[in-house]
Parts: C-alpha cells; structure tokens; sequence
C-alpha cells in the first residue's frame, strides 16, 4: 500500500528545490535552514555548504543596488574530486 493522497499532496505542496543535474533530478525539502550547493557535472554529486563570506557579499551587493534581499539561492557546479581523478 502506498502513501495517502494526501501525504503525497503535502509533499508536493510543501516549498522544494529540485536541483537538476547530470545523473537527474534531485527533490529537497525546506527544512527551514539556508544551504547553498556545489553541483558536479560529470556524475551529479551534490554538496551541501555554508560560507558566511559569500552570504555577507549578497546582503552587500543587493543593498548596493538598492535592494532588502528576502532570499537567495547559489549553485555552484563544476567537477568533483572524484570525477577529476579519473
């Protein structure tokens, strides 16, 4: 037996980020704490990352353009440790 419609809805109906990548597509919750990600092209390998550097330099750039950011999102993508090695 599966899940209920409405276990499903809620799922769907619930604020995700689907992350592309080379292997597919990736589906995340919100669970409510900010991450950015670095995406490999070659195998779809997704890190998750937290660098206040590059938060601080957002808040900075949208209020140089006049801007009170509400929310952002970063991906990164390039080729993985592993993938180089091969």
């Amino acid at each position: 037996m599966g899940p209920s419609p409405c276990s499903v809805f809620s799922i769907i109906s619930s604020p995700t980020l689907i992350l592309r990548t080379a292997a597919g597509s990736r589906f995340e919750l919100n669970q409510g704490t900010h991450h950015d990600h670095i995406l490999c092209v070659t195998c779809g390998r997704v890190d998750e990352f937290v660098d206040e550097t590059i938060e601080a330099r957002q808040q900075d750039i949208a209020a140089g353009l006049g801007y009170e950011m509400t929310d952002h999102c970063l991906y990164m993508y390039g080729v993985c440790a592993d993938c180089k090695g091969k």
